[in-house]
């Protein structure tokens, strides 16, 4: 109803979206768009372009103080403002700045998935895995093995699951590869291996496997789970005897 002056407006809700503390004029642009009109939505593009231009690019690896600050507010506008205008382009080459960690690279899969370019996505979620070959991001292996399966690529995807399992054998790491050994018809060969490790490989894998010291030792609480799981209820019974003379052995005897 005041009809403010477009552009002054643009530069006060610029400058409070990028300064002001606790987000609380986060998109401020699109929030305020049909009151700044084309002239106002100009020079807040403007701004933003202008201020972007001046944000370094980080690689794998590297660390920017201001990435949950500045660097995320003007992120944030910018992506925005590709949204805005349906670019996914440009919405890509926002998130292409900042590739420091392998979630990073999934963002950009899923843009480029969410528009139907499935074969860039996946090359992207691919350069991920190879900017972080150790212990990456579970949900990137997840979209990549996902876009394998889909791919008739099984082989593949099941090796990228397995690397995780391996990793840290779970309940929950379990459950995912029964998942994906069921899309490739091979749950009975990938299930034995699960089991050879779970039975013979937890006192060898130690700490450095990510597990807790209990669990470098010998406890067996993960073999009852699945068990549990998978309806086998006398075998998982006597494996918590078994666990439990394990364990109160170690205990009389330190």
């Amino acid at each position: 109803m005041a009809r403010p002056d477009a552009v002054k407006l643009a530069r006060r809700l610029f400058g409070r979206e990028t300064s002001s503390g606790f987000d609380v004029f986060s998109n401020a642009g699109l929030t305020y768009a049909d009151v700044l009109g084309k002239e106002g939505i100009a020079e807040y593009r403007r701004l933003a372009t202008e201020h972007w231009a001046r944000v370094p690019a980080i690689g794998p690896g590297q660390e920017d103080p201001e990435r949950y600050g500045r660097r995320f507010r003007l992120s944030s506008i910018m992506m925005a403002l590709a949204r805005m205008d349906g670019d996914v382009d440009a919405q890509a080459e926002v998130l292409k700045k900042d590739l420091s960690q392998a979630y990073d690279f999934l963002k950009i899969a899923e843009v480029y998935r969410d528009a139907g370019r499935s074969d860039i996505a996946l090359e992207w979620a691919e350069k991920g895995l190879a900017a972080f070959p150790g212990r990456t991001d579970p949900r990137l292996r997840e979209f990549v093995a996902e876009e394998y399966h889909r791919r008739e690529r099984h082989p593949e995807a099941m090796a990228l699951v397995w690397a995780a399992f391996s990793e840290r054998p779970s309940l929950e790491e379990y459950r995912d590869l029964k998942r994906h050994a069921d899309r490739a018809a091979a749950w009975d060969s990938w299930r034995a291996r699960a089991w050879q490790l779970l039975r013979g490989g937890v006192q060898s894998r130690g700490q450095g496997a990510g597990r807790m010291p209990w669990e470098a030792r010998g406890d067996r609480s993960t073999l009852i789970e699945i068990l549990l799981w998978e309806g086998r209820s006398v075998r998982a019974a006597h494996a918590r005897k078994r666990n439990f003379m394990r364990l109160l052995d170690r205990a009389k005897w330190g």
